[in-house]
């Protein structure tokens, strides 16, 4: 189990970021201010976007909170992009409820606490957050939560976020099925199927744990997840809902 935990703990650095990743109707328009960031320019985007905020534009206000974060163009500090962040979430901007979650996960700008942060995790998720689906799966698996370890909801998360093309979540998986744990039963070809779709979808250590993991298994076994795997992959492609883009992990 303390393995399971271990694994868990290398996953979490993959699962997300605190800076916005995506463009939406906001009130009024924040073009300057993408522009000016996306060109590096960080004092100009400071202005513009400071400019755009103050115009009750919530994406400006998640680009504010991202550069104090950072320390783009601004010293780096936690407790303004807590407060930028804080005020963007209030508008139901999900990269920044995604964000609140992330730091009240951590302690940064404020005092940690999982509870207030599996919240805001599940109203970003409740938008399609993909980093917040599976953070919040994250929570669950980790143990931080009052009522302990749950794995069951974390499988029931990294699931989602699995079918989101979310990588780190079928990486978690594999690990689920691999110990047995939050799932029907333990399931070597399940697991096999699952770290090598994580592989496969970004996660650079997950094709040594596969080689391992393969040699574990019958060539029948093997062969079996492989068809596992491409029926999962149809049925991905025949999804009239394409996946949403994911975020770039920032730490």
């Amino acid at each position: 189990m303390r393995a399971i935990l271990m694994l868990f703990g290398i996953m979490a650095v993959l699962g997300g970021t605190l800076m916005p990743s995506r463009t939406q109707a906001m009130a009024l328009p924040s073009t300057d201010c993408l522009n000016a960031f996306s060109l590096g320019t960080y004092s100009q985007a400071l202005m513009d976007c400071a400019l755009a905020a103050q115009s009750g534009n919530p994406e400006a206000m998640a680009y504010m909170g991202g550069m104090y974060y950072k320390g783009l163009g601004i010293k780096q500090d936690f407790n303004e992009a807590y407060k930028w962040y804080q005020q963007a979430a209030a508008l139901g901007y999900d990269e920044a409820e995604f964000s609140m979650g992330k730091m009240l996960e951590k302690g940064e700008g404020t005092e940690r606490d999982y509870e207030q942060a599996l919240g805001w995790y599940q109203k970003a998720a409740a938008q399609g957050n993909v980093p917040a689906i599976y953070n919040v799966g994250y929570l669950y698996g980790k143990g931080f939560l009052k009522s302990g370890a749950d794995y069951k909801q974390a499988a029931t998360w990294w699931n989602k976020a699995a079918d989101l093309n979310h990588a780190p979540a079928m990486y978690a998986l594999s690990t689920l099925y691999r110990a047995g744990v939050g799932v029907e039963k333990k399931d070597m070809v399940k697991a096999y199927m699952w770290i090598t779709l994580a592989g496969k979808y970004g996660v650079p250590e997950a094709e040594a744990a596969r080689v391992k993991m393969a040699a574990e298994l019958s060539g029948e076994e093997v062969a079996q997840a492989g068809k596992m795997m491409d029926e999962w992959e149809r049925r991905k492609k025949d999804d009239s809902a394409p996946a949403r883009p994911l975020s770039v992990p920032a730490h």
